[in-house]
């Protein structure tokens, strides 16, 4: 019945389908009374919060949605929603085997009676959905648009014989900084990089380029899924992980949005209402800004992961690059003519000293000439 699904679906994305999501990713533990039901009323039960994950359900089916199988003779890689679940529950119960490895144990043990494996490329497009949905980046599902900007931060990609946690670590290496991040952080609002800095802020879905500035296009990504974050928080231990991520990360993600970028006055709301109705940024911005999201044993950031691009982005407040052709032209000129005016310093430089040789081995040749032929007197 499975492959009788349409090519380029899993089927519709029912409730049930969602709170197994929700189980995998974030650890809910459901009331037992709201099995399958659009929402729960049970306060203490993770599905009364399914409505402010809109956004990445959102996310979950537009994924689902772009998967193509390879069959070429062969049983598609994926064919229900239940079997991505559990190639994404393969990838996080399997942090140190290395991605090639996690492809053929897991579709060696799905594997049934004498049927060929799926295509290699379809292996490959049914993880890169799954690891997209488990680390909140995009490996080329969807093509996120912050993906194309490389500049000082390249998309590290996830090779074959490299494992999830060393993934990981080559995608957010944790590098202290001799900078005071508070005198870098102050003032970096979103509303003054956006008035000063003449940057827009665009959301992506990719962990990965949070903070990246797209100099050509004076833009700033922003990763989005507040919601989500608190989930994993909600679930983490305070000493380890959130969910796959590194727990210092994610707080360090919410604090650059909420501390940083957005600190809580009137104009930073007001700004965010306009990214949330305007540019669909998760709504989870707004309606969570005032709620905690930290532990009792939660540590204050330090920024290792992404002090330096804050630290960039504060240089640019500082000193904007030229944007748009007149400011670019006139950028030109002012280099050209400051070019020119070092050069005829130069020049006025040489010809000076050139003057004050010739002077002096005039003066010098005088002097000769009088020790040479002195001046008898009468």
């Amino acid at each position: 019945m499975d492959d009788e699904l349409p090519l380029g679906s899993l089927g519709p994305v029912e409730n049930d389908t969602r709170q197994k999501l929700g189980q995998l990713l974030w650890e809910w533990k459901l009331c037992g009374e709201c099995d399958t039901a659009p929402s729960c009323t049970q306060r203490g039960c993770p599905w009364s919060r399914a409505e402010t994950l809109r956004l990445f359900w959102d996310l979950y089916e537009r994924m689902t949605d772009a998967y193509c199988p390879e069959r070429l003779g062969r049983k598609a890689a994926l064919s229900s929603h239940g079997g991505l679940i559990d190639m994404m529950r393969t990838i996080k119960e399997c942090r140190s085997i290395a991605r090639q490895d996690l492809l053929l144990e897991h579709f060696e043990a799905h594997r049934v009676g004498g049927d060929r494996p799926p295509t290699l490329n379809d292996q490959n497009r049914a993880f890169n959905i799954g690891a997209s949905l488990l680390l909140m980046m995009d490996f080329g599902v969807l093509h996120d648009a912050a993906n194309s900007v490389e500049g000082n931060h390249p998309r590290i990609q996830w090779r074959d014989r490299v494992s999830m946690n060393n993934f990981v670590d080559e995608a957010f290496p944790s590098m202290l900084t001799k900078v005071d991040m508070r005198s870098i952080t102050v003032n970096l609002t979103a509303m003054q990089l956006k008035k000063n800095g003449k940057l827009r802020l665009k959301a992506t879905n990719d962990v990965r380029r949070h903070l990246v500035v797209d100099h050509e296009e004076r833009t700033v990504w922003v990763f989005q899924h507040d919601s989500m974050l608190r989930e994993l928080l909600r679930a983490g231990d305070p000493n380890q992980y959130a969910g796959v991520l590194p727990r210092e990360l994610i707080l360090e993600l919410l604090d650059t949005i909420h501390i940083v970028l957005f600190p809580s006055n009137p104009e930073s709301y007001k700004l965010l209402e306009s990214l949330v109705s305007k540019n669909r940024f998760d709504s989870g911005l707004l309606t969570l800004a005032s709620v905690p999201y930290r532990k009792s044993g939660d540590p204050e950031v330090s920024y290792t992961y992404f002090g330096e691009r804050l630290v960039a982005l504060k240089d640019e407040l500082q000193s904007p690059r030229p944007h748009g052709w007149l400011q670019e032209r006139l950028g030109r000129k002012r280099d050209t003519y400051m070019l020119m005016a070092t050069m005829v310093g130069v020049f006025i430089a040489v010809l000076i000293g050139l003057l004050g040789l010739c002077v002096s081995t005039f003066q010098a040749w005088v002097a000769y000439q009088q020790w040479k032929h002195p001046k008898t007197e009468a």
